[in-house]
């Protein structure tokens, strides 16, 4: 019969007294962040790349939040395309972008297997990608403590 704190941690207690408390623990290590690249090989306006459903379009002048400087270099339309994703708080909410040369390689910000659900798209034939979407995300250890009735 609860005290006269039902409902609160008292009552928790009390529960746990009887037994009808169940504890679920899960520990997770070693958690490894998807990540994916597009590589840039004499990009030009109008040219796309789409990372968790967001489009970032080439453009010799960009004006919008969605627009890479295109017109240039390719190593400079790659640090101009992982700029403007970092930017976008859509897509900077899904990975984290960095350039290296005419490649920008995503990372998913989750690390662990749901960043592998990330979709990663482009258009135009001078962009390729790694895939259709983020891979290699992965826990390399997982423990799971179950104990109730």
């Amino acid at each position: 019969m609860p005290g006269p704190i039902a409902g609160t941690i008292g009552s928790y207690f009390e529960r746990a007294a009887v037994g009808s408390v169940s504890v679920n623990i899960t520990v997770q290590s070693g958690q490894v962040a998807a990540s994916g690249t597009a590589t840039f090989s004499t990009v030009v306006a109008t040219n796309s790349v789409t990372i968790g459903g967001v489009t970032f379009t080439g453009s010799d002048t960009p004006t919008g939040a969605v627009q890479f400087l295109t017109g240039t270099t390719d190593a400079l339309s790659a640090v101009s395309l992982a700029s403007v994703i970092n930017a976008n708080t859509t897509a900077n909410k899904l990975v984290v972008a960095s350039a290296a040369g005419a490649v920008v390689t995503f990372t998913s910000v989750v690390p662990g297997p749901v960043g592998n659900f990330i979709t990663l798209a482009k258009s135009g034939s001078p962009i390729s990608v790694s895939g259709a979407l983020l891979t290699g995300g992965t826990i390399s250890a997982q423990v799971v403590i179950s104990e109730g009735l």
